[in-house]
């Protein structure tokens, strides 16, 4: 049964919606400040794969902006306060790593299998998630404005309180998804499977969950101003 709660806008102005996006922008510059004011250590994909092939699995304040490790085996890699802006990890096997308090803005995820892997507060905009594999994935406090995660395996992932604001999560898989609190500003979920996922007290104004899925999905106290819930 599906449990609806129309909450009073406080959201509703373009005025909002650009704080938001500004909000955003500070995020990422203030990140990369924090980054390059400590002493980083430049690595490239070469490198990072040589150490982990010897049996590295934690990388600190290293920075490998664009670097390209599309393919690579990397399960268990653990990444702290490291700058990997626009890196190519597509196809990349990720199972049961950590990405603490990562810079991931424009980073490439598509078809990766990020299985039970921890971005816990990363920053993830723009990233490119397209049909990857983020089954049990910690989001929690992630930013994913515009993010594109179509067609991506999202079940039993944890998103409270992540901005996903104008994120793509059109053919997603979200079942059993928990996104309380979290920001789908006008975020894109047609066709998307959203069966028992709890967005309860999330804010998706102006939304698309047409043709969504929405069995035993939980939407309690959510802000649904201007969304669409057309089957």
């Amino acid at each position: 049964m599906l449990a609806t709660q129309r909450q009073s806008a406080t959201a509703t102005s373009p005025s909002y919606q650009e704080a938001v996006y500004s909000q955003t922008y500070s995020r990422c510059r203030e990140s990369r400040d924090v980054f390059h004011g400590n002493l980083f250590l430049r690595i490239d994909a070469t490198e990072l794969l040589r150490l982990y092939a010897n049996g590295q699995r934690q990388f600190s304040w290293i920075s490998m902006q664009g670097a390209c490790l599309a393919g690579a085996d990397l399960r268990g890699i653990q990444f702290n306060n490291v700058d990997l802006s626009g890196v190519d990890f597509s196809d990349v096997d990720l199972r049961g790593a950590a990405f603490t308090e990562a810079l991931l803005v424009h980073a490439n995820f598509s078809k990766a299998n990020l299985s039970c892997v921890d971005l816990l507060e990363a920053q993830l905009a723009w990233a490119n998630f397209s049909e990857a594999s983020l089954k049990g994935i910690n989001l929690s406090w992630a930013n994913l404005m515009e993010a594109n995660l179509r067609g991506a395996d999202l079940s039993y992932a944890q998103c409270q309180r992540a901005q996903m604001s104008g994120v793509n999560l059109s053919e997603a898989n979200l079942t059993a998804a928990v996104l309380q609190g979290a920001y789908l500003i006008c975020a894109d979920l047609l066709d998307a499977d959203l069966t028992d996922a709890d967005f309860s007290w999330s804010n998706c104004l102006d939304a698309n969950f047409g043709s969504a899925k929405l069995d035993d999905t939980n939407l309690t106290g959510a802000n649904l101003t201007g969304t669409n819930l057309k089957v």
